[in-house]
């Protein structure tokens, strides 16, 4: 059955995007032990917006340089464990009906984890704790006084820190176990 109060939808807005990356990454392993490694991210992101409703247009340009940094330990040959530290990057942008725009978003995660394949690889376990800090952390949220319209805006700071951890058991060679579990606790830190 037909709907008799359709009606069709149409678009105020028009978004263009360009954007380019370049990146490196390197690493040197020491004594067949100890590797270190480090990267470097360049990014690059022009946006043209256009408001058909407001009759505005908006043009900007977003670009991050992001950096990361590991080391890996082989305690054993199936026993490793390493820590990390990167940063990471996602873009602004602007909303509809003349609404302001959103800045960047910036996030520095952290990271201690261990990989074991022990008891002749029969069992394995993957475990790590991490601690990510984003700043100007973007979402949906209602304007002020217009609690029907959202935009996109930059709601402030937040932290989630958490342990994550994987464990596999072969028991015979059609029967494994495992299991796999975390726990995350994120909060914001900041409010703007």
């Amino acid at each position: 059955m037909p709907f008799t109060n359709a009606f069709e939808y149409a678009s105020s807005v028009e978004t263009w995007s360009r954007s380019w990356s370049v990146f490196a990454d390197t690493s040197y392993a020491f004594w067949d032990r100890l590797t270190l490694g480090a990267g470097l991210r360049s990014f690059h992101e022009t946006q043209h917006f256009d408001d058909f409703v407001a009759l505005t247009a908006q043009t900007g340009d977003f670009h991050s340089v992001d950096p990361r940094a590991y080391v890996q330990l082989k305690l054993t040959p199936d026993v490793n464990v390493y820590a990390s530290a990167a940063k990471g990057f996602r873009s602004g942008g602007f909303n509809s009906f003349n609404q302001p725009r959103y800045d960047p978003e910036n996030v520095w995660t952290y990271e201690l984890g261990t990989k074991m394949d022990v008891l002749d690889h029969r069992v394995t376990l993957d475990a790590d704790v991490f601690w990510t800090n984003y700043s100007d952390f973007q979402t949906f949220a209602p304007l002020p006084g217009a609690e029907l319209t959202s935009t996109i805006q930059n709601v402030g700071h937040a932290r989630i820190k958490g342990v994550e951890a994987n464990a596999a058991w072969q028991l015979m060679p059609h029967w494994r176990l495992e299991a796999r579990g975390d726990y995350l606790d994120a909060r914001f830190t900041a409010i703007n």
